[in-house]
């Protein structure tokens, strides 16, 4: 069993990205995007992607139109599917779980 808690989170001051879990099958990561950095426009080839946002505001994008997620929102992407992160108030903390846990990363320059 692997666990993780609140204080496992990633804060604004140690940057955007803190691994939590790790494994063959699966990664889950908390972002913190504060709109200084763009998410670059990407896909993943094989694997599903859920984001699962606990503060602030964002806009997700991708090939089919967007969405305003806050707080307790989660947004699914499947495999293949182009998408974005706009921060729209932030900071914006959430988590971001991708399985299979494959190298399958592929971006472009835009939607």
């Amino acid at each position: 069993m692997k666990t993780f808690s609140a204080a496992d989170l990633a804060t604004p001051d140690e940057g955007p990205k803190r691994w939590l879990i790790h494994t063959e099958r699966t990664r889950i990561a908390s972002l913190v995007l504060d709109g200084s950095v763009q998410v670059p426009v990407h896909a993943h080839a094989e694997s599903d992607e859920l984001f699962y946002f606990i503060t602030g505001r964002a806009r997700v994008r991708d090939e089919h139109g967007e969405f305003l997620a806050g707080p307790g929102d989660a947004v699914a992407l499947e495999p293949g599917t182009f998408h974005t992160i706009d921060v729209v108030e932030g900071p914006v903390l959430l988590l971001a779980i991708v399985a299979p846990n494959v190298d399958d990363t592929r971006q472009r320059d835009a939607l």
